[in-house]
């Protein structure tokens, strides 16, 4: 994907990486304004590390966006990949969320 086509992205380090490409920044010049490791920026752009509470405070600064938008981004990408077997599960109870019904 090119920077236009990663503006829209609802994967984090593509959003990240079409950021940086259409404002032509390197990743050095990044992880500067960043204030974090070339290494952790890499991994950050490359998708190999989430965006954590802390990173979404960066990013908002650096990149723009809420820290709110950046972690809801990252945690919408990451529940739409959970795969999990409900057959395996036991409900324990239903009125945790909604305390008027039984």
């Amino acid at each position: 994907m090119q920077g236009n086509e990663c503006l829209h992205s609802n994967i984090p380090a593509e959003r990240i990486r079409g950021i940086l490409t259409l404002h032509d920044i390197t990743l050095t010049a990044f992880a500067r304004a960043m204030n974090m490791s070339l290494s952790a920026c890499h991994y950050l752009v490359s998708g190999s590390s989430r965006i954590t509470s802390e990173t979404a405070v960066r990013l908002s600064y650096v990149l723009g966006g809420t820290a709110e938008q950046w972690v809801r981004m990252q945690y919408e990408y990451e529940l739409s990949h959970v795969k999990v077997d409900k057959r395996s599960l036991s409900r324990l109870a239903t009125t945790m969320f909604n305390p008027n019904k039984s």
